[in-house]
């Protein structure tokens, strides 16, 4: 910049373009202002002489000399008008100035010193201010700005003055266009303000040192008004003061003046330029006439929307009004020439006047929206500035807009120019309009070149609340593609489906940055109509809120994902909500949102809940339908597999939407939109597609679905033309291709339809000679006996010969049949069938092949050696062949499901997984007696295994995944996998991989699909193949990553890209060759790409689909019967998510109820989530998920510094079969009657097995049939009654019930003469052939009629009967002719005749009620009690012995193991056994609790429990013969009992294995094992599809989340009871965790314990005695252990220690097991209490477990092997139950604890005090407390423990006379870790023991005195008192329950 006059070019005052131009624009405005040197100012003029305010047109001076008359201003007259310059002051001026011309002159001077105020006046008097600026400068404001430099030059005469004492100020004659200082303003601020606007620099100065030419520039910077003004530039200074004793200058205006400092302010030189400022300003007018600019940069209005909104406006729905707000702004037009908008064209001057005038400027403006958001409804393409507004003083605000305008240009009735806005309620934001005017400049020669533009910028400020502008049922139109993007919304009234699930969409803005929608509808109350009239109610609907003038508030939920903000024109947001079940009209809403609140900051604050303002008409209630979907008609009603008919239903279908899933189904099962050909309210017309489209079954249900509400069903059924009959036959061999009937057997012919069908059916039977015209043998027989599903022939029926034995099946539409050959022989043989299982997988079902036998002995064969009737199996399987008898079972080890071998008793043959081929593999079975094997029989079947179809998977099966442009995307197939690979590691081996990949603009059904179908065309978005850069590098890639670029190279509109895989896998071997190359079906992905978002998406992500166990599961073959897991992993930190259900809409609502998921630790739950967000898995409960049906499950995961994204994973369950079960032919029969019954699935497959269950009239159950699950059973009743035979459909594991059937014909069941006789030898018989099934139904009714459970009428008679034939039989058996066996004979005989005569002893029940016992027989009866009990005792042996062979040689069944447990409990209902009989028990509960599937051993809890009880209870009383008795403890007898505390140890290991069998780590519970009061039963009981019947109890309470649920876990009594009979019974408390890591264990805060590890045991005793406890007791610890029962009983494990139990990796699985109980070791007898007249000492048992990987059987566990070498690791806390030994007498008297140094061996005898020794030596002490009762210690491994009250243990029985520490009861503690599930396990047996005081029984260890009593206690200290009266004892209770 140059700092020069005018000359300089850039500096003067003129034109632009010419002479001394100096525009600017605002562009340069920063950079003029750093040049612009800042510089004091000394002082302002308030106006220089001759400027006045000239108005347009008008020119000043441009400049003034120093002989031009001066504005003299004296300071006590700042602020007043002009004075004349007085004339001493211009003489001395010019004094000065002639003084130093002569001086330049070289002229003398006169010597006298002229005054400061001299020098001054003579410099003021000789100084020019000069411009070479023209008159005039003209400039054009462009966006409310445009600046101009005005320079100017002050000389100044000698001696000059310093630049300190020059000021220069600048004024403007009008301050709206130029805010410079004006007149009137105070000299320093005027001063101050020109400061900032001026520069200055001195060019020349004189030797003095004072300036002598000082160069001013004036940067103008018009950014305010368009107008004109004129501007002044003004040097002044002041004058000194008149004393010549002033010394020094005078301070300039700018330095303040203050009392005193006198002087005057000297016009040094004033240059004054006019300017016109051309251009538009619009302005808003304030109350005190000030104009607020509104254009141009920098400028703006600032407004309130509550000022926009209609008066009175609250925010109620009645506030809103469709009509914009209008308001205006004020508009001032300066043209080039002078004129403007407020100066009437014809006064103006120029040639172009007329031409710019306002009228004809209005159209030429260009007006379009810069930036708003809904603020204004204006169309810029249609909508001209030239009608867009006109005044209307009528109208609101006084003009009108026209349509589609939201802002235009209107003259008032003055003429003025106003700018009318339109402006809508609730908007708020900035709002920018651009204008340009190109006619402004185009007749300005200089200005013609540039165009006029501006900004008007309006911002609404405040946070207004939402507003709904439209609301309308979801439809097909609505959700096609773009539509609400592109503003198609039409706000319709809906009428709610009562059964909710409809989808509502709506319409609002203002909800940006809101968390939350949701709508809350009031049921009843205030405005709300019923169809009935009074208050309304939900029908269930989610959400709850308060109460709304009197009616229940629900809420309707936002559909996750449904959010949808759309920008220009509407700028509206979209969401959608979910209806919940109601019912009513005029039922008021309101849309309540949750958002951010507006921090004191102005950030967000906390969140707030606002309610939505309603446009008008949008406050009309809602109003639930009066009318349910519903069904009238179907027709027709059938058809073929094949479809193809036309179907047509009438009815009420309102509002059915395909688009969003509504339509037509079959069962779960929709019917394809391809199919449907019409859709109205009342009809729906549909082809019938294909059977397979819905599944296998034939019959089904039809119903429509609309929205969530579903219609009454119809039945629908297929027909196959492929239907054929299956004859299955039993009781005969196989000998060519003959069945052959021999003498004395029965042959059953059973046809079964495959498919099955449970339509109507009739069967038609002959039997006809294989000869020409021969006859029917039917013709002969009863007329029903061809009628019937199965045809029983006997021998003697049918003669020697060749038969056809046919049946005829008609079916609704058709008839199929089926013939057999039969050949009649005379030959004994044996019947032999074999159960044809249907086609399986190699891995599917989850289970071995098993093949099943039924096999029939002739009648009339005996064999002929006595007891040489077994039977011996020869199985032949794929070149191998396994001979086998009853006998095996002796040896054999314990079977499994990974040995190929028989099973059972030899009836079933077993091929694991791992040995099975694909193909057809014939099984054959050959029998022959063990002692003739010339009578035999065969049979064979073929068994077919064929692959299973590859999975294709895409990632880990999600099926949609959101990515954007700045995100990468990992693409993985190769976690595919081949089914039929047993170890699951491999399951990909071997596939290749072949991708396909289609781009899309829109979302498509059918990405990789024709676009024709059936029936004509349809449409569908564009769709292009992938460019490269999305595709892996070959098509067999099994894994790549798509990179960011890639999505960022796509094409602007797609928006969608589909992966296709599809799998393939060629034959391995040769046996396999056959199946040539596998296929899979193809696997899609749907990818949705996002644009223009700031942050990556996050997509390192996998959705992973397993069950509880960890086993993976398919997401298109989920088990709707099983627990499913859905696992989220990512490695991204901080990553939560959260789950929603996306489709079927009908649970939608309920998706994540509690009821439906896994709510226990470890599990998502929506209500408890914490701040962090969820990072847990989404547990779905067995049952939860509806059959064939395709669940969508949402995921939103969100992570710092990405944007927040979802997948999709659709979870296909798989389809429900239900169970055909004809009526059996034979429902009335015997207990010697054998029955029969067979069931099927309705479709095959082999993951379906069949239960028969028979129910008695109590209502108790068993499972018949041996519980094999094989379709056909036949079995007998031991006990006579009326049954209902059920069939019940289970998965392969028995885990669920899938199915079931009850016929409503009853069985029954009379008493045949004598067969109760014989059932001990049908035992024998049956176990000895191998019939289990028959042997196992026998054996329960015999045990449950040899236990004192039977209590029917006669039942001793019967046992005696029993008994009688037994001898009998054995008598009979016996060789004749020797002497010895004559003997025996007699004696068996007379023992038989005593049995006999004791029958009469039975009580006969009189008339009157009474009984009487005939006396005659009392005698024998007495006698024959030692032979009834022998009898008793040796037939209840046999079946423990049977059982445990039976069930130990089975595999993995639960309800066979659950039928084991069954009868061990029934066994165990004996008043006693011996030590051998209870030891082989606890073998065969060994086998049913391992013989159960892992995911199903949960089952076995309650039947578990109740034989934990049965086996301590036996254990106790092994040998309670006659004539024994116990004393108070069993420590008292002398022979110690070896089976207590080898059942305590079963106890722990058993509950431990079943309870942590499938839980994964982190999982702890506490389960109470103690005994509830017995039931009296007739029957046997068991446990029947997770319900527990009869006496097997289970009671499971929960503590959940912290939060103790009703019935939680119930705590011990105390042991402060009034009386010992008073305290609690158990068994004891086992705590149970799993864990991989010691992090997993539970958290222990422990008060008081010694957080030291350098003590010793002495000085930690020492510590007790002093304080009673460690020095830091009181301060919480942290430990990881598992806690008892009471706060002071926990185990712990040093940290120190951890890694030895862990190891280094944290791999293992491991079971911790904590087991307080009584002390079974003293109570066992093998040692002695230390003083047995206190109470009886507790043991605290810990063992940990793991998983035992030395077998193939899986879930098998075995003890941790832990070297005892550490650093005593692990640590007890024990309660000391009994402290009154410490009263301080006794110094050394010290808490101690004990411990067992050897563990006896389980089954192993020894020697009373051998085994087992109290040691303390072993233990080390870290710590006790006497005032809060415990001690605590460590040991080198885990085992057993018990507390003590001294340390006196020095040796077996160094104890002193103090007590042992006994088992203290506690509070329960609560919770583990997080949540605990606490199992408490009930135990039904309870049971007492008296004392029978009989000849030889046991007395009192004294005499007992009149009034005393003596208590009998058992092992526990349960006991029963008998009284005494004179010395005699007599039982309290009868001899009848006594031992």
């Amino acid at each position: 910049m140059t700092e020069g006059g005018g000359d300089n070019g850039d500096g003067g005052c003129g034109r632009p373009g010419g002479p001394g131009m100096g525009v600017r624009r605002r562009a340069a405005r920063r950079s003029l202002f750093a040049a612009v040197a800042a510089a004091a100012v000394l002082g302002l003029v308030r106006a220089a002489a001759g400027a006045t305010a000239a108005g347009p047109g008008v020119a000043a001076t441009g400049a003034f000399g120093c002989g031009h008359p001066a504005v003299r201003v004296t300071a006590e007259a700042a602020g007043g008008g002009a004075a004349a310059l007085p004339s001493v002051g211009r003489q001395a001026a010019e004094g000065g100035a002639a003084a130093a011309a002569a001086s330049a002159a070289g002229t003398p001077t006169p010597t006298a010193t002229p005054s400061p105020a001299d020098i001054v006046r003579a410099v003021v008097a000789g100084c020019t201010l000069t411009s070479s600026a023209p008159d005039t400068v003209v400039l054009l404001q462009v966006n409310g700005s445009v600046e101009h430099l005005l320079s100017a030059t002050l000389t100044l005469p000698h001696p000059g003055l310093p630049l300190t004492d020059i000021a220069f100020g600048v004024t403007s004659t009008n301050g709206a266009v130029l805010q410079a200082p004006t007149a009137d303003g105070d000299a320093a601020a005027v001063a101050a303000a020109s400061a900032a606007m001026l520069s200055r620099r001195v060019s020349a100065v004189f030797p003095n040192g004072n300036a002598r030419v000082v160069n001013v520039t004036l940067a103008a910077d018009f950014d305010a008004m368009v107008g004109t003004t004129n501007v002044s530039l003004v040097a002044t200074t002041l004058e000194p003061a008149d004393d010549a004793t002033g010394g020094g200058r005078v301070k300039p205006p700018t330095e303040g003046r203050g009392e005193g400092d006198g002087g005057t302010v000297l016009t040094l030189g004033t240059a004054t330029c006019s300017y016109i400022i051309a251009g538009i300003s619009v302005y808003q007018t304030a109350s005190d006439g000030s104009p607020t600019l509104v254009s141009g940069d920098g400028h703006g209005l600032s407004i309130p929307y509550t000022a926009l909104l209609p008066t009175g406006a609250t925010g109620a729905a009645s506030d809103a009004t469709a009509a914009p707000n209008k308001f205006s702004l004020s508009v001032f037009v300066q043209f080039a020439n002078g004129t403007s908008s407020a100066i009437p064209a014809s006064v103006a001057s120029g040639p172009t006047a007329g031409a710019e005038s306002v009228a004809a400027f209005m159209g030429g403006v260009d007006a379009s929206l810069v930036s708003w958001s809904g603020q204004l409804a204006h169309n810029a393409a249609s909508c001209s500035m030239t009608s867009a507004a006109s005044a209307d003083a009528a109208a609101p605000g006084g003009f009108r807009l026209a349509d589609g305008c939201g802002f235009g240009f209107y003259h008032t009735a003055t003429g003025g120019v106003q700018l009318g806005l339109g402006v809508e309620p609730y908007r708020a934001g900035p709002l920018v309009i651009g204008l340009a005017w190109s006619a402004l400049t185009a007749t300005d020669v200089d200005l013609m070149d540039e165009v006029w533009t501006s900004i008007v910028t309006i911002d609404i400020t405040g946070r207004p609340p939402p507003v709904i502008m439209g609301v309308a049922p979801w439809t097909d139109e609505l959700g096609a593609a773009g539509a609400l993007a592109a503003g198609d919304f039409a706000s319709a009234p809906t009428m709610l489906r009562p059964s909710g699930g409809e989808q509502l969409v709506y319409q609002a803005f203002n909800c940006e940055g809101s968390v939350e929608r949701a709508v809350a509808v009031t049921l009843g109350g205030d405005g709300a109509q019923s169809a009935v009239g009074g208050n309304l109610s939900s029908g269930g609907g989610s959400g709850s809120g308060g109460n709304d003038g009197g009616g229940r508030r629900v809420t309707f939920l936002e559909v996750p994902g449904s959010y949808l903000s759309t920008g220009a024109p509407a700028f509206m947001q979209y969401f959608t909500v979910t209806t919940v079940p109601g019912n009513g009209t005029g039922l008021p809403w309101q849309l309540l949102v949750t958002r951010p609140s507006v921090g004191a900051d102005g950030g967000s604050g906390p969140l707030e809940t606002v309610t939505a303002v309603m446009s008008p008409g949008l406050d009309a209630p809602l109003s639930y339908d009066t009318r349910l979907v519903a069904i009238d008609n179907m027709s027709p009603t059938g058809g073929t597999d094949t479809g193809g008919a036309t179907i047509t239903l009438s009815g009420y279908f309102p509002g059915l939407q395909l688009g969003r899933g509504d339509g037509v189904f079959f069962n779960a099962v929709r019917v394809p939109d391809r199919y449907i050909v019409s859709v109205t309210a009342s009809v729906i017309t549909f082809t019938l597609p294909p059977l397979s489209t819905f599944g296998r079954n034939t019959d089904y249900t039809v119903t429509v679905h609309v929205a969530a509400e579903v219609s009454n069903g119809l039945a629908f059924g297929f027909w196959s033309g492929s239907t054929v009959a299956q004859m299955e036959v039993t009781g005969t061999s196989t000998r060519g291709d003959a069945y052959e009937l021999g003498r004395c057997n029965t042959a059953r012919f059973t046809v079964m339809l495959q498919p099955l069908s449970a339509a109507t059916t009739t069967f038609k039977w002959t039997v006809r000679a294989r000869v020409a015209g021969g006859t029917d043998l039917l013709t002969t027989l009863p007329a029903d006996r061809a009628t019937r599903d199965t045809l029983v022939l006997t021998s003697d029926e049918v003669p020697l010969g060749d038969y056809t034995v046919s049946v005829t099946v008609t079916l609704p539409t058709f008839t199929v049949s089926s013939s057999s050959h039969l050949r009649r022989t005379d030959a004994l043989s044996v019947g032999v069938y074999l159960h044809t299982p249907p086609v399986r997988a190699v891995t599917v079902p989850d289970a071995p092949l098993r093949v099943a036998a039924l096999i029939d002995t002739p009648g009339c064969f005996t064999p002929p050696v006595s007891g040489n009737d077994s039977l011996i199996l020869k199985w032949s399987f794929m070149g191998r062949t396994t001979q086998w008898s009853y006998r095996e079972t002796e040896a054999r080890a314990q079977a499994s499901s990974s040995e190929e071998t028989p099973a059972r008793l030899g009836w079933e043959y077993v091929v694991p997984q791992p040995d099975l081929e694909y193909g057809r593999h014939p099984v054959a079975l050959h029998v022959s007696y063990a002692g003739a094997s010339e009578v035999h029989g065969t049979a064979s079947t073929v068994v077919e295994v064929a692959p299973s179809p590859l999975v294709a998977r895409i990632r880990n099966g999600e099926t949609v995944v959101n990515v954007n442009t700045k995100s990468a995307l990992t693409m993985v197939g190769n976690r595919s996998v081949d089914p039929d690979v047993v170890a699951p590691a491999n399951g990909n081996a071997g596939l290749t991989y072949a991708w396909s990949c289609v781009t899309a603009e829109a979302a498509t059904d059918d990405p990789f699909q024709p676009s024709t179908v059936e029936g004509g065309s349809r449409s569908s978005p564009a769709r292009d193949a992938c460019p490269l850069a999305l595709l892996p590098a070959t098509d067999a890639s099994s894994a790549w990553t798509v990179p960011p670029s890639a999505f960022a190279g796509l094409p602007g509109k797609v928006s969608h890209v589909y992966y296709r895989l599809v799998v393939r896998k060629s034959a391995a071997n040769a046996a396999d060759a056959v199946l040539g190359t596998r296929t899979s079906a193809p696997t899609t992905l749907t990818v949705r790409v996002a644009r223009d978002e700031a942050m990556p998406a996050l997509t390192n992500f996998l959705l992973d689909v397993r069950d509880k166990r960890g086993v993976a599961i398919d997401p298109a073959a989920v088990k709707y019967f099983d627990d499913v897991v859905l696992h989220v992993a990512t490695d991204t930190p901080g990553t939560t998510w959260s789950y929603s259900l996306v489709s079927p809409l009908t649970d939608v609502a309920t998706f994540l109820a509690p009821s439906r998921l896994l709510v226990e630790h470890g599990y998502y739950r929506p209500d408890a989530l914490g701040t962090l967000g969820n990072r847990l898995p989404l547990g779905i409960r067995a049952g939860s998920l509806a059959p064939s049906t395709a669940y969508e499950v949402r995921v939103d995961l969100e992570a710092a510094g990405y944007a927040a994204k979802s997948a999709s994973l659709t979870l296909q369950t798989l389809e429900r079969p239900s169970v055909v079960f004809p009526t059996p032919a034979i429902m009335e029969g015997d207990t010697g009657t054998e029955f029969s019954a067979w069931a099927g699935p309705s479709f095959n497959d082999s993951s379906f097995v069949i239960y028969f269950k028979l129910t008695n009239e109590a209502g108790e159950t068993t499972c018949v049939g041996g519980c094999t699950g094989y379709p056909l059973v036949r079995f007998r009743v031991g006990l006579p009654g009326t049954y209902k035979l059920t069939a019940v459909l289970y998965d392969a594991q028995g885990a669920a019930e899938l199915d079931v059937k009850t016929l409503d014909t009853p069985l029954v069941v009379t008493e045949a003469p004598d067969v109760q006789d014989r059932l001990r030898a049908d035992l024998l018989r049956s176990f000895r052939r191998g019939d289990d099934a028959s042997w196992t139904g026998l054996a329960k009714d015999v045990a449950f009629m040899l236990s004192t459970e039977f209590d029917q009428p006669h039942a001793l008679t019967a046992v005696r009967r029993m008994a009688v034939a037994h001898a009998a039989a054995e008598v009979a058996a016996l060789p004749s002719g020797d002497l010895a066996v004559i003997g025996t004979r007699q004696q068996l005989e007379a023992n038989s005749t005593a049995l006999v005569a004791a029958d009469d002893t039975v009580p006969t029940v009189e008339g009157d009620g009474s009984t009487t016992t005939p006396a005659a027989a009392a005698t024998a009866a007495a006698g024959s009690d030692a032979d009834l009990k022998t009898f008793v005792s040796d037939t209840v042996y046999e079946i423990i012995h049977g059982g445990n062979r039976l069930f130990c040689n089975s595999v993995p069944n639960t309800l066979h193991s659950e039928v084991c447990m069954a009868l061990v409990n029934t066994l165990a209902m004996q008043q006693c056994l011996s030590a051998e009989a209870v030891y082989s028990l606890g073998a065969t509960v060994r086998c049913c609790a391992e013989n159960v599937p892992l995911r199903t051993a949960g089952k076995m809890d309650g039947l578990l429990a109740t034989a934990f009880d049965n086996l301590a209870r036996l254990a106790a009383n092994a040998d309670c013969a006659e004539g024994s008795g116990r004393r108070r403890l069993r420590s008292e007898a002398g022979a110690p009992s070896q089976i207590v505390p080898d059942i305590y140890e079963f106890i722990v290991a058993q509950t431990t294995s079943i309870v942590g069998v499938d839980k994964a780590a982190g999982f702890a519970t506490r389960i109470r094992i103690e005994p509830e009061a017995p039931a009296r039963r007739s029957a046997p009981t068991m446990l029947v599809a997770g319900i527990v019947s009869g006496d097997a109890a289970v009671r499971v309470n929960s503590t959940d989340q912290g939060v103790p649920t009703d019935g939680a876990l119930t705590t011990f009594r105390q042991q402060e009871a009034a009386t010992p009979a008073a305290a609690e019974l158990h068994h004891g408390v086992l705590s149970l965790a799993v864990a991989s890591n010691p992090e997993q264990l539970p958290s222990l805060g422990v008060y008081g314990r010694d957080s030291g590890t350098s003590r010793t045991r002495e000085e930690a005793n020492a510590e007790a005695a002093d304080g009673g406890g460690p020095p830091d007791a009181g301060e919480l610890v942290e430990l990881k252990g598992l806690r008892g029962d009471g706060e002071n009983n926990y185990f712990f494990m040093r940290p120190v220690c951890l890694e030895r139990v862990f190891g280094t990796t944290g791999t293992k699985r491991l079971l911790f097991a904590y087991y307080q109980s009584p002390d079974f070791v003293v109570q066992s007898g093998i040692q002695e209490a230390p003083h047995y007249a206190e109470t009886t000492p507790g043991l605290f048992t810990t063992r940990i477990y793991e998983e035992d990987t030395s077998t193939e059987t899986t879930g098998k566990l075995r003890p941790l092997a832990v070297a005892d070498d550490g650093p005593h690791c692990f640590c007890w806390r024990l309660p000391l139950a009994n402290v009154s030994a410490f009263d301080g007498t006794d110094d050394e008297l010290r808490p101690g604890v004990y411990t067992f140094t050897e563990l006896k061996e389980y089954g192993v005898d020894v020697a009373k005090g051998e085994a087992f020794h109290y040691w303390e030596d072993t233990v080390l002490l870290v710590g006790s407390s006497i005032s809060e009762r415990w001690v605590e210690a460590c040991m080198d491994r885990p085992g057993l423990i018990g507390a003590a009250p001294t340390t006196r243990i020095i040796g077996p029985l160094g104890f002193g006379t103090t007590v042992l520490a006994g088992f203290q009861s506690l509070t329960v503690a609560g919770i583990i870790v997080g949540v605990i599930v606490a199992v408490v396990v009930a135990l039904v047996a309870s049971w007492m023991v008296a004392t029978r005081t009989a000849t030889g029984g046991a007395l009192p260890p004294r005499g007992i005195g009149a009034g005393e009593v003596f208590v009998e206690r058992d092992v526990w200290g349960r006991g029963t008192g008998l009284a005494a009266a004179g010395g005699d004892v007599t039982p309290a209770v009868s001899p009848v329950a006594a031992q």
